[in-house]
């Protein structure tokens, strides 16, 4: 009896680890281009919802001229980590350094 509880205690761990481990990366980049908008609306340039990323970069480029090629740099790399059908050549540890150093202002 002690067995079967220790081998289904055994199994409960392993399942949860297993969930954890195949957990999506597109959460966390999603979470990461969420933040780039939020850093770009707190300056004036909110996103519509209906509005794609491309599209929202390009809107704020021409507000913010100065930043274009930056926001240009960080769309390029939200969209090919999100939406790539193979592994983007950049790792998403660069994606969150570029989203963190992005700074833009009036």
């Amino acid at each position: 009896m002690q067995v079967l509880i220790v081998i289904a205690a055994l199994l409960i761990i392993y399942a949860g680890w297993m969930q954890l481990r195949t957990r999506p990366r597109a959460d966390r980049v999603q979470a990461l281009y969420e933040r780039h908008c939020q850093k770009l609306a707190r300056i004036g340039v909110q996103r519509d919802p209906w509005e794609g990323p491309s599209d929202f970069a390009k809107r704020a480029a021409q507000s913010f001229p100065n930043a274009s090629e930056y926001v240009r740099q960080i769309t390029e790399t939200y969209i090919a980590l999100r939406y790539a059908p193979g592994p983007a050549a950049i790792s998403l540890d660069k994606f969150a350094k570029k989203i963190n150093a992005f700074t833009a202002h009036r």
